[in-house]
């Protein structure tokens, strides 16, 4: 089926047409390149610190509050980025040794995206270091999900 648009100042314009889909193209690439852009610090709005404190400080404490503060402003973004959060915290905890709070946190995170592999490996490794084998091997062994 053709779709026309008249009315136009170029008169009868054929929507099916190879220019039709090539004059769109550089739009939609610049739509993609604006939501890749702004995709990681947009999740949580207003909070672009915040974030790459969570991600990126070397310091545990920091990380923890940082990541905190984006949990606890509420469940925006997807899943997979709330999962990366908690995730993150859990890190910041397993290098405090609060390996209870780590399990906790990375039980959110698989809970929210069960494909979440690292979340798997640090939960794995976190039951191994309290001792809870049979749980530390459960989770280690569906690291290939």
């Amino acid at each position: 089926m053709r779709h026309t648009v008249r009315g136009s100042p170029m008169g009868r314009f054929d929507t099916n047409s190879v220019g039709w889909r090539q004059g769109l193209r550089p739009v939609g690439l610049l739509v993609l390149a604006v939501v890749i852009w702004f995709a990681p610090t947009e999740v949580f709005a207003g909070s672009k610190q915040d974030y790459r404190d969570c991600v990126e400080s070397a310091d545990p404490d920091r990380s923890i509050e940082a990541c905190s503060r984006l949990i606890d402003r509420g469940d925006r973004g997807s899943a997979k980025k709330r999962a990366e959060i908690y995730c993150q915290r859990a890190e910041a905890y397993l290098e405090k040794r609060e390996l209870d709070r780590a399990i906790a946190d990375l039980c959110t995170a698989i809970e929210l995206n069960p494909r979440y592999a690292l979340a798997y490996t640090y939960r794995g490794n976190a039951y191994d270091d309290k001792g809870m084998t049979n749980l530390a091997i459960q989770d280690l062994s569906l690291i290939h999900i």
